[in-house]
């Protein structure tokens, strides 16, 4: 990975260390798409976002449910 990346990396787990532990990996899948413009893409749709970035369908509903 790009020093970019590894920073970017860095940070947002630095923000997510203190939510429970089940729900810090939702987060950061979420900050992920949205900051590789997976949103954009898809309109806003939080599902199809984090979909198209590979992920599985578990790992999509466990986002999902972070984020309510």
């Amino acid at each position: 990975m790009s020093t970019l990346v590894d920073r970017m990396s860095l940070l947002w787990r630095s923000i997510v260390a203190d939510v429970p532990l089940g729900t810090h990996l939702g987060l950061f899948w979420l900050l992920w798409a949205l900051l590789s413009r997976r949103f954009l893409l898809r309109r806003g749709a939080v599902f199809p976002a984090l979909a198209d970035g590979g992920l599985p369908a578990d790992a999509v509903r466990r986002s999902g449910a972070a984020l309510a």
